[in-house]
């Protein structure tokens, strides 16, 4: 019945158009939706939404994350103070060097799957510099 809660109409005005998030399931002749996210569509950071199928296994909450995801967006975009604007850029620098490394390890991991390259050596380089050695 989170749908029935009184907060919502101090949240959204009628007629609002809302973004919806959840695990839509059938029970008791009904559709329901299981910890459902609701956000209006005026909201320009709505589309940001991390959804983490482990997050139960490390009891993290979808929602935590997604509060995380917009203050880190407004700490950049609409910060409050100076210190909230280099704090905001500083964690779009470490994730964005985040993304950068583990994207070289998925390479990384790919390449030890490929075949390597084999030289067959002729001599025409080395054996005339070993030669010139005392």
């Amino acid at each position: 019945m989170q749908f029935q809660q009184p907060w919502l109409a101090q949240r959204f005005r009628r007629d609002d158009l809302v973004l919806m998030w959840g695990d839509v399931t059938e029970g008791e002749g009904f559709i329901q939706m299981g910890g459902a996210l609701i956000a209006p569509m005026r909201d320009a950071t709505v589309p940001f939404v991390p959804v983490y199928p482990q997050s139960d296994k490390h009891q993290v909450s979808t929602w935590t994350l997604h509060r995380a995801a917009l203050d880190a967006l407004r700490a950049v975009h609409v910060p409050d103070n100076a210190a909230d604007a280099t704090s905001g850029r500083d964690r779009l620098a470490y994730d964005e060097l985040l993304r950068i490394q583990l994207a070289m390890g998925v390479q990384r991991h790919a390449a030890l799957t490929l075949p390597a390259v084999v030289h067959a050596p002729t001599g025409r380089l080395t054996r005339p510099w070993l030669d010139s050695l005392p």
